[in-house]
């Protein structure tokens, strides 16, 4: 049984969160605080935090001539920088260090709370860092850093999000198995969406957040039909029942090309510190003993559809949450690590006569009518310093672009938000190097500040029509572009988006 001790530095009110510092805790702060008697009355554990409110860092800022706080710092080409490898004064070690001996010097995650991103949008860092002093300490400066990224400022604005930063350091839920650190299963879910009910995405190990690209999306209507249980969602739905090879890629297998072997998983887990290695996050083997195994394989997932569900009925409205699974003495025990209200979409368009179609999209997000005169095409790795430039100079229009310069496994530089941040829609095609899991390629920030997104249908009747594109392309630094005044409509709950030209 995973068991953590804390002293409590209380706010009225903060029964699970203790809270160092003035200001502001922030949104993710916030929603865990308000949330956290009811979540747990519903039976989700979750790990005691201290947040560092965004007055604790004051002195941070002005030890480095930065500004009087966060909210003062002048901005400039070397600030993320100077922030990244600053040092906290003797004061804020003190803390630093007094954190590290309640936590048991066990690893902790130091994770953001910015006013009004309480969501898995990966704006800002999350960091693992060993339990001492000095290890959280750079772990702080990487979070704190994040927020003065280009990137971050240019979501806060699309966005229209405050100013407010604060951080959280957390226990690391997690099994000790061998020399490695993880919980047997994280992920995200929705409690519901405008499309339907109750979705999560599941992998083993850690990383189970709104960042992941190859979790395994299960809803309550396919895991039913195997009585909810992990181990038979494997065998019957992944392959087939039990084919030495499977039909389709997931991360429920210990690797992509063939079965795992029994009580093996390929995951990402936290490696301690060695006398060769610092530690930190590693993709390596998960080994479960057998009884462990066994237990793993009967794990009924359908008690964290009830308790998620239940959690939507309970606060009143629908929920994206982020949890992890480890095993209490054989019994599942599901953390939550973050939640956030979302809005339910009941929107339903009228698509009518569309006219010449360009381009029509599957798993959309958002919902909207939007009319530009220019797309963007970004097809290579080459296309992105391109994109960067139009991007300065150019809003509003369509961003077309290959899954492949979002994966971050690749070798060669991906886009990132400030890269694209005045586009307002976006439809991604399918490579064939990119990862599963197509939204989460660009995280909940789309969503957050309301653009549109879809994946490109190819299927014949709905093919894109290059031909009459082609017709109306120019080039901008070698990229192409589309000049021509067109609509598009995009609809959530219909998971459609369709592109059409205006003239």
């Amino acid at each position: 049984m995973l068991k953590f001790k804390y002293c409590l530095y209380e706010r009225s009110g903060m029964t699970h969160l203790a809270v160092i510092g003035s200001g502001t805790i922030g949104e993710k702060a916030r929603q865990l605080s308000a949330k956290g008697p009811i979540l747990q009355d519903i039976g989700f554990r979750l790990p005691p935090r201290i947040v560092l409110a965004e007055g604790f860092f004051d002195g941070f800022f002005q030890r480095h001539g930065l500004g009087r706080n966060l909210r003062d710092v002048t901005p400039s080409d070397d600030l993320e920088s100077r922030v990244r490898t600053g040092s906290v004064t003797a004061k804020q070690f003190s803390t630093l260090q007094h954190i590290a001996a309640v936590t048991g010097n066990k690893p902790v995650v130091v994770r953001s709370s910015a006013e009004g991103d309480s969501r898995g949008t990966g704006t800002y860092a999350s960091e693992f860092a060993m339990g001492d002093a000095m290890s959280i300490s750079r772990a702080l400066g990487k979070v704190l850093a994040s927020y003065f990224s280009k990137d971050a400022v240019a979501f806060r604005k699309d966005a229209q999000l405050q100013d407010g930063f604060a951080v959280m350091i957390e226990p690391l839920v997690a099994h000790e198995l061998g020399w490695i650190m993880t919980p047997l299963l994280s992920g995200s879910a929705y409690t519901s969406t405008s499309r339907g009910p109750c979705t999560i995405n599941v992998v083993p190990g850690l990383g189970g957040g709104g960042q992941t690209r190859d979790a395994e999306q299960i809803t309550r209507k396919g895991l039913r039909a195997c009585e909810g249980f992990l181990g038979r969602y494997i065998y019957e739905e992944v392959c087939s029942f039990g084919r030495s090879q499977p039909t389709r890629r997931s991360a429920l297998l210990g690797t992509n090309e063939s079965y795992r072997t029994p009580g093996e998983y390929t995951v990402q887990a936290f490696c301690p510190r060695t006398k060769y290695d610092r530690g930190g996050l590693h993709r390596t083997t998960m080994r479960l003993e057998d009884e462990m195994d066994r237990k793993f394989g009967e794990v009924n997932l359908l008690t964290l559809f009830d308790m998620l569900e239940a959690a939507e009925q309970r606060l009143g409205k629908p929920q994206y949450a982020e949890w992890a699974m480890t095993l209490d003495h054989g019994v599942p025990a599901y953390w939550l690590l973050q939640i956030a209200d979302v809005d339910k979409k009941h929107d339903v368009l009228d698509f009518g006569d569309l006219g010449t179609v360009l381009m029509q999209g599957h798993t959309v997000t958002g919902t909207g009518v939007h009319e530009t005169d220019t797309m963007f095409t970004c097809w290579n790795p080459d296309d992105i310093c391109a994109l960067n430039e139009f991007n300065r100079t150019h809003t509003g229009y369509v961003l077309i672009y290959s899954s492949r310069l979002v994966t971050s496994a690749l070798g060669y530089r991906r886009m990132t938000y400030s890269d694209f941040n005045n586009a307002q829609v976006f439809l991604e095609l399918q490579d064939a190097a990119h990862a599963d899991n197509p939204v989460s390629h660009l995280g909940e920030q789309l969503d957050t500040a309301k653009k549109l997104f879809g994946v490109v249908d190819y299927r014949e009747e709905c093919a894109p029509n290059w031909k009459a594109m082609e017709k109306r392309q120019t080039r901008f630094n070698d990229a192409k572009v589309y000049e021509g005044k067109v609509r598009i409509i995009s609809s959530e709950r219909q998971n459609r988006i369709v592109v059409s030209a205006l003239e």
